[in-house]
């Protein structure tokens, strides 16, 4: 018993068919026995656009096989090295107005004035035990 893998007529993987006995039955030209290979797929200018699965043997325009890291902003792809490459983080943030996540003047002095309170509190504390002990 085998599982076949059916594609629609531009190849691309629609489902799948399992427990079938491969001795009485007789592929049709839109099915394999060859798992469904996955693409990534890129616009004109080279930025990933998503990806699909594909009938193996088979390729489609801007289109490959090598997986893009994870991690990259904005992923584009350089067929001439074949590899995915991004933008930096700070290209990022500016192309999509996103705050950077470093803390600003306010957030730091918010901590320290946090931390001077626990720390004040702890002394608070330390001050009322030695009175009830004392």
């Amino acid at each position: 018993m085998a599982t076949v893998y059916v594609y629609d007529k531009n190849n691309f993987f629609a489902g799948r068919r399992e427990n079938v006995d491969l001795n009485s039955y007789r592929l049709a030209d839109n099915e394999s026995v060859d798992k469904p290979l996955t693409i990534y797929e890129y616009d004109d200018n080279y930025r990933l656009t998503g990806l699909a699965k594909i009938k193996p043997g088979t390729m489609i325009d801007n289109a490959t096989t090598t997986v893009p890291p994870d991690g990259l902003n904005e992923p584009t792809y350089d067929p001439l090295k074949n590899s995915w490459y991004g933008i930096s983080d700070e290209a990022y943030r500016a192309m999509y107005n996103v705050p950077s996540n470093e803390p600003n003047a306010s957030a730091e002095l918010i901590n320290a004035l946090t931390q001077q309170v626990f720390q004040l509190t702890q002394k608070v504390n330390q001050l009322e035990k030695s009175d009830q002990n004392g």
